[in-house]
């Protein structure tokens, strides 16, 4: 019976012209067979050829084109190394300019807040995600929308006051211009009234 192609591969160097089924079958006793999946074998000498120079072809791709940008690296300019540098330089200092802009964006929103009472989780939360302009901003209306809530309260404690005569509403005074007897007589009917007015003199 003549040998299959397939067989002659698998003996490789092995194979002599003319050789019986028998002779093949003793050769391929002593060697080791690699699958290859959907029918294909070859020899464990043959597959590990095939993966070694498959590496070698991978390395000296890999040194070729290591090589390659050598060349071209030692082929720029003296001016074209130096416009590299200068550009990395660049890139390096705007890196620099901006987060140190951004530190010192942060101190003065973290002082502005700090001025105006918030608590330290408060800063701490807004400092990194706002300017200074806009926590001016904030400020102002904290401190707008506080005065309107005082000045509301005032009101509120004003509009149920009666004077002592005939039950009307008492003219809406600060302390200042209240007269001693008025002053007497509102810290005997309402005093806790009294020390807001006193207090808000101040």
């Amino acid at each position: 019976m003549a040998i299959s192609e397939k067989i002659k591969a698998l003996l490789g160097a092995d194979y002599t012209e003319g050789m019986t089924e028998a002779e093949a079958l003793e050769k391929l006793d002593g060697k080791n067979i690699v699958d290859l999946a959907k029918g294909e074998y070859t020899s464990s000498n043959k597959y590990n050829d095939e993966l070694r120079k498959r590496k070698d072809a991978e390395e000296k791709a890999t040194n070729a084109e290591k090589a390659l940008n050598e060349i071209k690296d030692a082929q720029l300019s003296a001016e074209e190394r130096a416009q590299k540098q200068l550009a990395e330089a660049m890139k390096a200092k705007d890196e620099l300019n901006a987060t140190l802009e951004a530190e010192l964006n942060k101190a003065k929103v973290e002082k502005i807040f700090a001025g105006a009472g918030l608590a330290d989780e408060q800063i701490d939360t807004l400092s990194s995600s706002v300017t200074p302009d806009t926590a001016k901003e904030i400020v102002e209306l904290m401190k707008a929308n506080s005065e309107a809530a005082v000045k509301k309260a005032k009101e509120e404690a004003l509009k149920d006051f009666k004077s002592p005569d005939g039950g009307k509403p008492a003219p809406e005074k600060s302390f200042s211009e209240m007269t001693l007897d008025e002053l007497t007589e509102l810290k005997r009917t309402d005093p806790a009234r009294y020390e807001m007015l006193k207090n808000s003199k101040k």
